[in-house]
């Protein structure tokens, strides 16, 4: 069991003092990898099972203002999408545009900046394994 919750066993050999950046990211990642994989994959499974139930939502008008409100545990956004859009705090309401309008800010980058304020968890993914059209999918604390 390792002491640190944060820590892997894994380390990288050598001098990093030798190592270019880009060699030391490199085989960072090469070790961390397989660990957020399968994190990911372990809540897109969460997802999948909660899904269709009051704790699951891939609706911006319910995204964001949960995001917002900290009511949302797991955000999974898709990384080549953009939603415009408004959230208007007084109201709680949301409105999503087609096209950008002034004033418009990304819903998405919303919803993901607020989600990690709140000590939620994020995934980006392709935009093949989102589901629903809004860019975004979210599993709710309550």
């Amino acid at each position: 069991m390792d002491v640190y919750r944060n820590t892997l066993s894994e380390i990288i050999e050598g001098n990093p003092d030798a190592l270019d950046s880009q060699e030391l990211l490199k085989r960072g990642r090469q070790i961390v990898s397989p660990y957020f994989q399968k994190e990911q994959q372990q809540a897109i499974e969460r997802y999948l099972s909660l899904l269709n139930g009051p704790l699951t939502s891939d609706r911006l008008e319910e995204v964001v203002p949960g995001a917002i409100a900290g009511r949302v545990d797991t955000l999974f956004v898709d990384t080549g999408g953009r939603k415009s859009g408004k959230y208007d705090a007084g109201s709680g309401l949301v409105y999503v545009h087609s096209e950008q309008q002034n004033g418009d800010e990304d819903l998405l980058d919303l919803a993901f900046v607020r989600t990690y304020l709140n000590g939620g968890n994020v995934y980006a993914l392709d935009s093949e394994k989102m589901s629903g059209a809004s860019g975004a999918a979210a599993i709710f604390r309550y």
